[in-house]
């Protein structure tokens, strides 16, 4: 309040609630819209364009587009989730070069469109030096993000990672 100085005590230590990097203070989301509300993606990289619609409550590849054998819906609805709630890893730094960024020709894009018809793209970059990260960022947005090798992995997929898991006979009951 005007003109009153208030001194408050704590117990305990509470330096761990300020003492952080200024990156812990920074919003980590980059995307976050519920999976449900999506309607297609089409995910490009040097592994293919694949392109999946929702009909009704399932993933399935639009007509025309190469059929994928042993496809799984619930594949592509992990990659969806996934996606559709994004959170950085880190941020560029600001001395980062477009060049190392790699924007101009990217890893991969993810194009995430809503059932109204909102359109999200992910443009991946290359790796980060010296880490396990790529650079991100979603059109219109300034912010250049850093998320996880693991992610950024995820956003290259080749047919396979659209296919059932493959089926290990069961093993034999012990006696």
């Amino acid at each position: 309040q005007e003109g009153k100085d208030e001194v408050l005590s704590v117990k305990g230590s509470i330096r761990y609630v300020f003492d952080k990097e200024v990156k812990l203070f920074r919003d980590r989301v980059v995307t976050d819209v519920e999976p449900k509300d999506f309607a297609k993606l089409t995910i490009t990289s040097k592994n293919g364009t694949f392109t999946f619609e929702k009909a009704e409550d399932k993933w399935v590849a639009p007509k025309g587009q190469k059929a994928i054998e042993k496809f799984s819906d619930a594949k592509v609805q992990s990659l969806v989730s996934t996606l559709s709630r994004l959170r950085a890893a880190d941020f560029a730094e600001p001395n980062d070069t477009e060049d190392a960024i790699g924007f101009a020709q990217p890893t991969a894009t993810a194009v995430l469109t809503t059932k109204e018809g909102k359109v999200t793209t992910l443009v991946l970059g290359r790796e980060h030096a010296n880490t396990r990260e790529y650079y991100l960022r979603v059109d219109g947005n300034p912010v250049v993000y850093r998320i996880s090798k693991f992610t950024a992995e995820r956003m290259t997929p080749d047919a396979k990672a659209f296919q059932e898991d493959e089926k290990k006979p069961d093993a034999p009951a012990p006696q």
